[in-house]
């Protein structure tokens, strides 16, 4: 059982063989925003029409003396002006690195969410994370990825691994899901796995996974493999939390984990989650 425990350990997301990847994800830069306002303003007095005082008309005996009143208007147009404010840049505010990694860490799973009857242990992977899940994630500019620790519990029959990646906001994360939780990086990752593991691994595919929704968004698969004889099984389950993803794989020897289980595990890292942001 050690031994098949041993071999099993290739099974998380990791690499082994040839297919090591590079797990160090680049931060997202700051953006800068800029917004430019001109107030333009005319101003016009209107002309004034002023009469001139018109004299009083006397009625003497002798003669009738007559004041012709005469009328003058004048107009004065100010001239019109313009004042053109100065264009401003404002610098939108940074991302910040540390509270992006930290983020990104609180989404990984604990030893604290396994069950505690299992007897889990973590132990430090043997290898970055897989190019199959890291390539597609870090075109999209994560700001912040974490590695989670193996843990090796239910007498060396289950592993338990996850990665983590926070985003700009929860529109980047959902793009990131779409683009990491498929059947191609499944597969992609399963074969990198028994290439490096040949002849006493083999992996035979991977289909979608009905699975309960858990965060704001789930997707599932499993993938089977076959060692030395006995069937293994691997669920891999994808979710997101706001803007963080997370990626979880338990993998099983003899059967598939218990979803409940599983579900439950994933609803402590959710709560860790949003509790942080």
């Amino acid at each position: 059982m050690r031994f098949l425990a041993g071999l099993f350990v290739v099974l998380f997301l990791a690499a082994c063989g040839d297919g090591t990847g590079d797990g160090t994800l680049p931060t997202l830069p700051g953006t800068i925003g800029s917004g430019t306002t001109t107030d333009a303003g005319t101003t016009t007095d209107a002309g004034t029409t002023e009469p001139t005082p018109t004299d009083e008309t006397d009625t003497g005996d002798a003669a009738v003396e007559t004041t012709v009143t005469e009328t003058v208007t004048t107009t004065e147009a100010a001239p019109a002006t313009t004042e053109e404010a100065p264009a401003t840049t404002e610098e939108a505010t940074a991302a910040d690195p540390v509270a992006d990694r930290r983020l990104a860490r609180d989404g990984r799973v604990a030893r604290s969410d396994l069950p505690s009857g299992l007897g889990f242990k973590g132990v430090t992977p043997p290898g970055a994370p897989s190019r199959c899940f890291s390539a597609p994630v870090r075109k999209l500019n994560p700001a912040g990825t974490a590695d989670g620790r193996l843990f090796i519990g239910n007498r060396s029959r289950t592993l338990v691994s996850s990665l983590a990646w926070s985003f700009a906001d929860a529109d980047a994360a959902s793009e990131a899901l779409a683009a990491v939780a498929t059947t191609e990086v499944i597969d992609c990752f399963g074969k990198q796995n028994a290439r490096g593991s040949a002849p006493t691994l083999k992996y035979l595919g991977a289909d979608e996974l009905e699975f309960p929704t858990v965060g704001d968004e789930t997707v599932a698969f499993r993938g089977d493999y076959r060692v030395e004889g006995e069937n293994a099984v691997g669920d891999y389950i994808f979710v997101r939390t706001g803007r963080v993803l997370t990626a979880v794989g338990f993998q099983n020897l003899g059967g598939a984990p218990k979803q409940s289980t599983v579900k439950a595990v994933l609803e402590r890292v959710v709560a860790r989650v949003r509790d942080s942001e």
